[in-house]
């Protein structure tokens, strides 16, 4: 009969206590509590040394920080249909319009800059941070205080049968 601490909803005592051997070797278990295998345990980050594990989470950031990167290309992409319809629809403030406008291309700007020359780029995320910022909260708060003003309606022209 498995212990109290080994017994599980759905029966996984026996995997559990099989398996429970090649996780005790981690610091990471508290003890008292059985072992189980967590979705953030790398099984086998230990054979990199100290090193090797602080140069793996770095290149992680790394991967991270560039993935950002590469997605704000499509919210910047975005920013000219949602500027051009805001312009184009009467139902906005035609400046947020133009200046939405002006963000998408202050983010794809930026962008080639923060890859290809870091340095320029740090130093110009201030200046691109500006009118993307403005337009953002600008749209935001129109929607949540004024919302969207409604289309005129035209004279209905009643057709002659």
């Amino acid at each position: 009969m498995p212990e109290h601490r080994d017994v599980v909803p759905w029966g996984f005592s026996d995997i559990r206590s099989r398996q429970r051997h090649r996780y005790d070797h981690c610091g990471l278990c508290r003890p008292g509590l059985p072992s189980r295998p967590r979705p953030w345990r790398i099984a086998h980050a230990h054979k990199l040394g100290p090193g090797g594990a602080d140069a793996l989470v770095l290149l992680l950031m790394d991967l991270q920080h560039s993935g950002f990167l590469i997605a704000q290309i499509f919210f910047g992409l975005w920013l000219l249909p949602m500027g051009y319809l805001a312009f184009t629809s009467g139902m906005f403030p035609k400046g947020l319009g133009v200046l939405l406008i002006i963000a998408c291309f202050t983010y794809l700007a930026h962008l080639p800059f923060v890859f290809l020359w870091p340095e320029v780029g740090t130093v110009l995320t201030p200046f691109v941070a500006i009118p993307t910022t403005l337009a953002e909260v600008w749209m935001v708060l129109y929607l949540l205080i004024r919302g969207v003003k409604a289309p005129k309606r035209k004279a209905r022209v009643s057709a002659a049968v």
